[in-house]
């Protein structure tokens, strides 16, 4: 399991500082997961919104994010979506950059989906699918489920992201809380979606937060034991929800609600 962060918006200098600071905390020590530790990993994906999409940087590490705090502060704030990830890999698989998130496909269409993803996928019913698309199958040793998820969800995708593929390969997974990002010429759309058991609802729960301008999407570790009580208005984003966002000619809009049926 992983801890996982999400921006949108005007993003303060502040708010950036103290939001990544309780992300590398809750990967150090996490009071939900037995005060061990995400460390198998990390990355992020900045997409600057300054016009349609100014700049892209994708970043990933096999050394843990609290031990790359200097990278963190490097990460300017503006108008932008930012994508964070700390990994917790799941037994068997393998710890490599491949399998760090943000896991990047491209569309039929050669447009880029980003992917994080704090849970476990059951993807027996793609593998065919999957298998073909790597071209070996000896290959599927070599990434975990979020990458092979990832690659499979871009092969359905054109213009936008399928609501009905999503749900499907979401309705998989006993848990998964997944962000996605795709650049396509003219907009970028972000969503963020939630699946959870309920007797894991502490650990496994997703705040959605807001200030002035920004909205962010932040694992349960983050609120309930980092981040300052006053910075941002949270409440716990419904399970089996999405939320959307797009971001076109300097405009940002949403969050759109979904629900997500498979």
């Amino acid at each position: 399991m992983c801890r996982i962060l999400v921006l949108v918006g005007e993003i303060q200098g502040e708010t950036l500082k103290l939001l990544t600071r309780a992300l590398a905390e809750s990967a150090r020590r996490d009071p939900y997961n037995n005060n061990d530790s995400h460390g198998d990993g990390w990355g992020y994906l900045e997409i600057s919104l300054e016009g349609n999409v100014g700049k892209t940087v994708r970043y990933r590490s096999i050394r843990p994010i609290y031990e790359e705090e200097e990278v963190l502060q490097g990460i300017k704030p503006g108008r932008k979506i930012l994508m964070f990830h700390a990994r917790k890999k799941s037994p068997g698989t393998p710890l490599n950059i491949h399998s760090t998130h943000p896991v990047m496909a491209t569309t039929r269409l050669g447009y880029e989906l980003y992917m994080i993803h704090n849970g476990e996928f059951t993807l027996d019913p793609f593998m065919q699918e999957i298998s073909q698309l790597l071209g070996n199958p000896r290959l599927l040793q070599e990434f975990n489920d979020t990458y092979l998820a990832n690659l499979w969800l871009a092969s359905k995708t054109l213009n936008e992201i399928d609501q009905s593929h999503l749900a499907k390969l979401q309705s998989t997974a006993k848990m998964a809380n997944i962000a996605l990002a795709l650049l396509a010429p003219q907009e970028t759309t972000l969503i963020v979606s939630t699946r959870y058991p309920s007797q894991k609802k502490d650990y496994a729960k997703l705040y959605h937060c807001t200030a002035q301008n920004l909205h962010v999407y932040a694992s349960s570790t983050l609120i309930d034991y980092y981040t300052p009580t006053n910075l941002l208005n949270c409440t716990v984003l419904d399970n089996l929800t999405a939320h959307k966002y797009t971001a076109k000619n300097n405009e940002i809009t949403g969050p759109i609600q979904l629900r997500l049926q498979a």
